[in-house]
């Protein structure tokens, strides 16, 4: 697809045949019950995704395109003068200056997810019931988004792997379960519908 830009075409591309991603998941889970009405349990969820699609901006990939814009939105000249880190290098020129983006899918990211989670639960009198869980995890990827991630060198993807954009460490979470007892004695339609 072509989209019109200012003066600068962006263009859209896609390879003819894209292999199946695929993403295997597994998990493992111990419970042991520590009272008759309190129960705990912890366990290992993990997943690997392999043949994830990343997009790469092939005007600046090959043969690349300016890191040193600061505030300016069309920055065209088509010089890279510095690095990824802003370090000054010897300006080549690079870039096809007719082109805006020149996005194109491959299908090289590889991903990884594990994570251990600790539940506890405990049922009292009354219907009521407390859960807690404690999830302790770690996404780990080269390019979190298909497309419109930054990479730092999409030649060499190997920089940017890294926690994932979505990687929460620590997730806790406390909910409670009550079984009202009202209409719970009723057989007719309001005891099924409300008790």
């Amino acid at each position: 697809g072509f989209v019109r830009r200012d003066q600068y075409i962006e263009i859209d591309g896609t390879p003819s045949h894209l292999p199946t991603t695929y993403v295997y998941n597994y998990s493992f889970e111990m419970q042991y019950q520590l009272l008759s009405n309190m129960f705990f349990s912890v366990a290992y969820e993990g997943s690997a995704g392999h043949k994830l699609i990343r997009t790469i901006d092939m005007n600046r990939f090959t043969p690349g395109d300016s890191f040193n814009c600061k505030g300016c939105a069309n920055n065209k000249d088509m010089v890279q003068e510095a690095d990824v880190n802003g370090n000054p290098i010897t300006p080549r020129l690079t870039g096809n200056p007719n082109f805006d983006r020149i996005f194109f899918p491959l299908p090289d990211v590889n991903s990884n997810y594990n994570s251990m989670i600790v539940h506890v639960g405990k049922a009292y009198k009354h219907g009521f019931q407390l859960d807690g869980n404690y999830r302790w995890s770690k996404s780990l990827d080269t390019s979190s988004f298909g497309r419109g991630a930054q990479q730092t060198d999409p030649s060499q993807q190997s920089l940017d792997y890294g926690p994932s954009d979505f990687d929460v460490r620590h997730q806790f979470v406390v909910f409670g379960l009550w079984d009202l007892p009202i209409f719970s004695g009723q057989h007719g339609f309001v005891g099924k519908a409300l008790g």
